[in-house]
């Protein structure tokens, strides 16, 4: 059976930019994060281990995405290494305060790219002004009209 959320998720995910599948990474492992720490407290080691593996799956999503062209990346992904590094000795060694000392070495990554993303302009209005053409079709009785419209102040673009 699906989560509750998925659908949401699901469109989140495919509507979202580069930038904002970032975000949702990190929300991700910050969520599994909890969820392992919740099962920790219930003694569910099996929720425990699960929960540990969703965010070690979703460093690494976040470490293939870096460009190792730029020297940043590097250093970027030797912190989600260290973090996976991290998780894989909480899972070993059942030490739930190693999720928290993850969970404080990510949230500034993910504040900096959460900053970054509300400070770009929405797609909308940074196309303001986008040249293309707008088509449709209208229909009466007997007649069918194709309309285009070349104005390139239109907003739209297809």
């Amino acid at each position: 059976m699906a989560r509750p959320d998925s659908n949401y998720i699901a469109s989140k995910v495919v509507n979202a930019t580069p930038l904002q599948l970032t975000l949702i990474t990190y929300e991700g492992i910050f969520k599994a994060l909890d969820e392992a720490r919740e099962a920790y407290e219930n003694k569910d080691y099996v929720i425990f281990d699960t929960e540990l593996a969703r965010a070690e799956l979703l460093l690494d999503e976040l470490f293939t995405s870096l460009d190792f062209d730029v020297d940043l990346s590097k250093d970027i992904g030797a912190i989600y290494f260290f973090c996976k590094n991290q998780l894989s000795i909480a899972a070993v060694t059942r030490k739930e305060s190693m999720l928290e000392d993850v969970k404080k070495i990510l949230t500034p990554l993910y504040e900096g790219f959460n900053e970054i993303s509300s400070t770009q302009e929405a797609p909308a209005k940074a196309n303001k002004k986008i040249t293309g053409i707008v088509a449709g079709m209208t229909y009466g009785k007997g007649n069918l009209t194709e309309t285009v419209l070349t104005d390139p102040n239109s907003g739209f673009k297809v």
